[in-house]
């Protein structure tokens, strides 16, 4: 795992009329919500139901979802497809292994198409690129929308 100081952080470090002209050209990042991530080995059957359990939460009250993994979800989330076009999001793992959260990512994203394939919003179920951390931790992580 390689951590990155905290110094190079690209949202944390961005000053007050960049973070506002960026919120006012891109739109908002989605809003942090839902409980703390489910821990745990991916081999223990209850890890799992428990992620299962998170999602199909989300799905209840959700119009579309999609499914990710990043190293920090507050990068991630400041991203041009992300900001303005997803109210909400979801961290459902948490891992400080990168291969398995990327394995799990794959393997969440065919599980959840194949049941929801309305709901689900992937494109791609290829294993996610360069992932960066700055707090030692993975997650796998769900965006949504809520249809009112």
């Amino acid at each position: 795992m390689k951590k990155k100081p905290i110094e190079l952080h690209p949202v944390l470090n961005r000053s007050e009329i960049a973070k506002f002209f960026r919120t006012l050209w891109l739109g908002k990042p989605p809003k942090l919500v839902g409980k703390s991530a489910v821990t745990g080995h991916l081999t223990n059957p209850a890890t799992k139901r428990k992620v299962t359990m998170r999602i199909n939460e989300i799905l209840k009250i959700a119009d579309v979802i999609k499914i990710g993994a990043t190293g920090d979800t507050l990068s991630r989330m400041d991203k041009e497809d992300y900001r303005g076009n997803w109210e909400f999001v979801s961290r459902v793992y948490k891992t400080k292994s990168l291969e398995r959260a990327k394995e799990y990512e794959v393997e969440l994203i065919k599980k959840f198409k194949k049941s929801y394939p309305s709901q689900v919003k992937n494109i791609s179920e290829a294993k996610a690129g360069r992932l960066t951390t700055y707090n030692g931790f993975y997650y796998i992580y769900v965006v949504f929308n809520i249809d009112e």
